[in-house]
């Protein structure tokens, strides 16, 4: 079969879906089976049958730096070749068997011009590999979990895009009407912790594009793959195309994977879980006590009370990122496992949520007792509400009553009124 020959009969056909390694030989087929080609004349197999080279047949401005798979891919559109061999690097040659001669001592060493990592036969010897053909059902069934494995991928990428822009406007309103109201009743701590939460709302835009770029590219490649699945075809351009794009999509699931393993707590709890994850979070809760505890006289406390604490803010270094939680309890929660760093944690009541920033220790408070005349406050207390590890809290009564300059005072405001959402 000479090259024209060859050129004309692959017509992008594939009789061939994989391979594997045989063996390193010094083959007598690369020598003396080349019956249309560069060695045409020193052809003399009794077998009357040809190799086909890659260099004789693909144009030179078409060719590739050779790898095992730039040979297999031109190999198995080959009609009659069951083997491929690399020879020297950069050789490769399709043939219907290979026959081992004798031959030194050398090894298949020589790195692949396309990729350093594998080796395309030595000098003398050949790397030679056997193609197979699987069943074309077989294949269409492979190719179809194949997709759907990546469509389920897909549909994750894309829940945990729109969860974190759900996250992050989430932060952005809290922040935004946080500080708007701190600053409507005077309460600038309340309004700082306004700032900080749409700063971090901010700073979610660019995870929300990196999400979405990433979910892009793998939606597309899963659409060919798709796309290519349903063709049912054996041509040799759709099963290149159906790889090109498997091999795309995998990229882009480890992309996903990075971003899932960072953001996935956005999604929430896992619902099978959230039973026993509640129960944990009431016990964790009755270790942290309102910031108010340490200042109005340490009044008596019980978890269930946490919605009739006074108003109340705390400022002071961050030991987390914002979190967005289901309730204060959660938030004690965060902040326990997180106790290394964290010992207080502030949290702000919206319709469905709370945001729950954890700091390192408390600087200042301002808090809302009401007008002492008129009994106290009777709005629906707890929408913003500051609180402490006990156990960490045996020097804040000191540090709340100190007077001294030098000492480690925290700075508190009683606002005397009540807050107004």
């Amino acid at each position: 079969m000479n090259a024209s020959t060859v050129k004309e009969e692959m017509q992008l056909k594939s009789y061939k879906t994989g391979y594997l390694p045989v063996e390193c030989v010094k083959d007598e087929m690369r020598t003396r089976a080349d019956k249309h080609g560069k060695n045409k004349n020193d052809y003399s197999t009794s077998s009357g049958v040809s190799v086909v080279f890659y260099g004789d047949v693909v144009p030179v401005e078409d060719q590739s730096e050779m790898t095992h798979e730039i040979c297999f891919s031109f190999c198995r559109s080959i009609k009659g070749a069951h083997f491929f061999g690399l020879h020297n690097g950069r050789n490769c040659y399709c043939a219907p068997f290979y026959k081992a001669e004798a031959g030194d001592s050398s090894e298949c060493d020589a790195p692949c011009g396309g990729d350093s990592k594998e080796m395309c036969g030595g000098q003398t010897k050949s790397k030679i590999f056997a193609m197979h053909k699987c069943d074309e059902a077989d294949q269409a069934k492979k190719q179809a979990a194949q997709v759907e494995v990546m469509e389920g991928v897909s549909k994750s990428c894309e829940e945990l895009s729109e969860g974190l822009k759900q996250y992050q406007k989430f932060m952005d309103e809290t922040g935004k009407a946080a500080k708007e109201q701190g600053g409507k009743n005077g309460d600038m701590v309340a309004s700082e912790n306004g700032v900080a939460l749409s700063g971090y709302g901010v700073d979610l835009e660019a995870a929300v594009i990196a999400v979405d770029t990433s979910c892009g590219d793998l939606i597309k490649e899963v659409g060919v793959m798709k796309e290519v699945h349903g063709r049912q075809s054996t041509d040799l351009e759709d099963a290149v195309a159906f790889d090109e794009a498997e091999k795309n999509a995998e990229a882009g699931v480890k992309v996903f994977e990075g971003h899932d393993k960072k953001w996935n707590f956005v999604l929430g709890r896992n619902a099978s879980e959230l039973e026993d994850l509640k129960k944990k979070d009431e016990e964790t809760m009755k270790a942290y006590f309102p910031i108010t505890y340490w200042i109005q006289g340490k009044q008596t406390w019980n978890v269930s009370d946490a919605e009739k604490a006074v108003y109340s803010s705390c400022r002071g270094d961050s030991a987390a990122d914002p979190l967005k939680v289901d309730s204060y309890a959660e938030c004690a929660s965060a902040c326990f496992q997180n106790s290394a760093e964290c010992v207080a944690f502030q949290t702000i009541k919206t319709q469905n949520a709370f945001s729950c920033q954890q700091l390192k220790r408390v600087e200042e408070v301002s808090y809302f007792s009401g007008k002492e005349e008129e009994g106290g406050c009777t709005q629906d207390a707890g929408r913003l509400t500051c609180f402490h590890s006990f156990s960490a809290g045996a020097s804040l009564g000191l540090r709340f009553s100190s007077k001294d300059a030098e000492a480690d005072h925290i700075k508190q405001q009683n606002l005397r009124r009540c807050f107004a959402p």
